[in-house]
């Protein structure tokens, strides 16, 4: 259906992209997004914020690219993509997952409004690392 729409929108690609990721299809999700990006769309915090979902996943039968987070990370900066707090929440939690605590900081720190879903991720990250008195200063 997807590839019978006359305009294939940035939107529309979105959709998809979240479609799939709430399906669990993590693969065909960012399978996607490197079909929308060649396509020349732009990503938006939305996709962003939905790779970085993805780089979260943890499953013995999906590989992902082991710096997924970080790469996403770095292009957001690259296009110049200003985060909001859901995005900045989704990156804190990646950083997170992926052990990089230290990196969850620091995004952590740039957040002028934080939220108990991002503390609450950065604690975790913490403890997960036993990092106790880190984590009671979040």
């Amino acid at each position: 259906m997807f590839d019978e729409l006359p305009l294939q929108t940035l939107s529309a690609y979105n959709y998809l992209i979240g479609g799939y990721l709430k399906h669990g299809k993590v693969e065909e999700s960012l399978g996607l997004v490197h079909r929308m990006v060649h396509s020349g769309e732009r990503p938006d915090e939305f996709t962003f914020s939905m790779i970085l979902k993805a780089s979260a996943c943890v499953s013995n039968r999906v590989v992902l690219p082991r710096f997924l987070g970080r790469m996403a990370h770095a292009q957001m900066v690259k296009l110049d993509v200003e985060p909001d707090e859901v995005l900045f929440t989704a990156l804190v939690d990646s950083y997170v997952k992926s052990g990089k605590v230290e990196y969850a900081m620091i995004v952590f720190d740039m957040i002028f409004e934080k939220n108990v879903i991002c503390s609450t991720a950065l604690i975790t990250g913490y403890m997960n690392k036993g990092l106790v008195e880190e984590a009671e200063d979040v």
